[in-house]
């Protein structure tokens, strides 16, 4: 952004009148008026709230309910009298913050409550998985759990009933069928609930897959080509002298961008006993990761694909001609990726199988596995496969499907062909939705379970191949949930609670009361780790020639570092938290580089109409430099 000069005042209210270089809040070099900026809300748009006009009220009242727990604390309400405790627990002291060790979306944390409410969330520093940190969503977690908007009993239909009521229903449909029932879920690293699962289904005979709203499989996909075995590889970026990402945002999303960023941070300090790393980055859309790096280069996919097709030729063998416009950038990568062979690393963000297949290929050359980066046998899990979820939709729509379960997932709304999903789920005699809130999915559903938020609930994680975390509850229940696997056992006929069946999984295994209170243990000191295998090279490297683009503009799409999927998209922490690059919050927008702009007069907030010929959707524009 050198190229671009500002010298103004410093655009506020201040009266200070200082002349500030290089500042601007827009690359267009907009600054609204403070007239404009004093008032930063409609006349009338609290008319129906006695509550003082401010940005900060303004978000209290848009998050959730003034009639939610007094903890979100929309309006200051005066205390006219004070309950003491009929029955106080001993560790519980007025003022006195207690701390508990437990499990969010992969992530070791220690949650502090007062009194009983849980009020923060931190990462626990005795995990070696996260090292002790958290992001975003994380952070903002604790908020979802007061979420006014959470089901408040169990529906048959969109009737309330009882949950015993709702057991009955539950079981006596799961007994009544003669189809095919299938139980769909995220991808799960938890032993004791796959473990679960397959107790359930081994009594309803029924079928287990993964979905993700986001789809990772063609890393997944790529390990099984190369190594042999369906999984994601583990990175250890702290050792890399050279690290090249081709558009992976290793800082905000790609993979565990928590570890990655504690790793990398490391290296980028002169201190470390092995110097500070280099990092080159190659993206069509500038990235928290891209904004770190030594040397950055704007690309479009395709040229990505041209650069790493040169990269592979000249490492792990072969001929591949690269565009002129790209040889400076391959060659540059190449000299650095051979200077530190054993002590390198490439990712790269596409989830592209012929991509991640190269890219593998690319590090092994180089000698990485095993130093940098790892394909390790995970205790548990069962990961997402895109195919295995386009037959069920396929199977449903023939008929053959007679109850699908699903437990946490809204495919109705993240599905690819959304019409698609609605006619097939019609053909479905029983659809039953395990979901904290309303959505698409769960107002298709015969019956809906209202599931517990992870702080109410009791779970084990594989975090990586060698660390377990735990998952306990912090609060009893708020809104008469309950735990999706207890609504599983009961209708198994297994006795007792989650905690039990958790417990009895465990005993002679670990010291479980000294896991609970650490939250993590290390299970696995040394894991198995999976070998490079021979496989048809040559049939990844035509399928990437391959790829072609279509006529006009490429639309390419990236996954925002605090939304993630949008399963907290109406967590207003997480929706006001300013975008790392643009600053934008609360909406979605379409980035355009200056020079695409300039050239068809396109300003920040014209709307523009996107369209590939099936889908149209229209949003404000967003001139960012750092695009394609």
């Amino acid at each position: 952004m050198s190229n671009l000069e500002n010298k103004n005042t410093c655009g506020t209210s201040c009266g200070c009148g200082s002349q500030v270089d290089g500042y601007w809040q827009d690359v267009e070099n907009k600054v609204l008026d403070p007239k404009v900026l004093k008032n930063e809300f409609a006349e009338d748009e609290f008319d129906s709230f006695s509550v003082q006009k401010t940005r900060r009220n303004f978000l209290k009242i848009m998050g959730f309910s003034v009639s939610a727990l007094p903890l979100t604390g929309c309006i200051k309400i005066p205390v006219r009298k004070a309950l003491p405790y009929l029955n106080k627990q001993n560790n519980t002291i007025p003022g006195v913050a207690n701390w508990y060790a437990s499990t969010f979306k992969g992530m070791p944390v220690l949650v502090k409550t007062r009194e009983g409410r849980p009020i923060k969330v931190e990462g626990n520093d005795k995990s070696t998985a996260s090292y002790g940190g958290i992001n975003a969503q994380a952070q903002a977690s604790v908020l979802s759990l007061y979420d006014s908007h959470r089901y408040r009993s169990p529906l048959s239909g969109k009737t309330a009933i009882e949950w015993k009521d709702f057991d009955t229903a539950f079981k006596a449909t799961l007994e009544g069928v003669e189809g095919e029932i299938v139980i769909v879920t995220p991808s799960i690293h938890s032993p004791s609930e796959i473990a679960l699962i397959k107790d359930f289904s081994k009594k309803y005979n029924a079928k287990h897959i993964a979905y993700d709203a986001i789809s990772h499989g063609a890393r997944a996909k790529a390990n099984e080509i190369t190594h042999g075995t369906y999984t994601h590889a583990e990175y250890d970026f702290e050792k890399a002298n050279v690290v090249v990402s081709l558009e992976a945002d290793f800082l905000g999303n790609f993979g565990n961008d928590v570890a990655n960023t504690r790793q990398y941070t490391r290296r980028r300090s002169a201190k470390h006993e092995d110097g500070m790393n280099k990092h080159i980055q190659v993206e069509s859309v500038m990235t928290l990761t891209g904004s770190n790096a030594d040397y950055r280069y704007t690309r479009s996919q395709a040229d990505q694909r041209d650069i790493l097709l040169g990269v592979l030729a000249s490492i792990a063998g072969g001929d591949h001609s690269v565009k002129a416009e790209n040889k400076d950038v391959t060659a540059m990568i190449v000299k650095e990726l051979s200077a530190n062979k054993g002590k390198s690393l490439l990712v790269a963000g596409a989830n592209e199988t012929n991509t991640q297949v190269l890219v593998n290929k690319i590090n092994q050359a180089l000698g990485n596995y095993g130093k940098t980066v790892w394909v390790a046998k995970k205790p548990a899990e069962v990961l997402a496969k895109d195919e295995d979820f386009e037959n069920l939709v396929s199977k449903m729509e023939s008929g053959k499907v007679s109850t699908v379960l699903f437990v946490g997932v809204n495919p109705v709304y993240t599905f690819n062909n959304p019409e698609k999903i609605k006619k097939a789920l019609k053909q479905v005699e029983n659809v039953i939705s395990f979901a904290s809130s309303e959505d698409e999915t769960s107002v298709m559903a015969k019956l809906v379970a209202p599931m517990n938020h992870p702080y109410e609930s009791w779970s084990d994680t594989m975090v990586s191949s060698k660390e377990l975390s735990f998952t306990q509850p912090v609060i009893q229940p708020l809104f008469g949930s309950r735990m999706w696997t207890e609504t599983l056992m009961t209708a198994a006929g297994i006795s007792g609670t989650f905690y039990d069946y958790m417990k009895k999984r465990w005993a002679g295994k670990l010291d479980w009361n000294q896991a609970i209170h650490d939250g993590v243990v290390t299970i696995n000191k040394a894991p198995t780790t999976y070998s490079f295998r021979s496989f048809n090279l040559d049939k990844y490297i035509s399928g990437l020639k391959n790829i072609k683009g279509g006529a006009g503009l490429n639309i390419v799409t990236y996954v925002k570092n605090a939304i993630g999927n949008g399963d907290m998209a109406n967590n207003p922490w997480l929706q006001e938290l300013p975008d790392p690059i643009t600053k934008a919050t609360w909406d979605n927008y379409v980035m355009v580089s200056p020079s695409l702009a300039k050239k068809n007069s396109i300003e920040t907030g014209d709307f523009l109409k996107v369209t590939n010929g099936k889908h149209t959707i229209e949003l404000p524009a967003m001139v960012q430099p750092g695009t394609a």
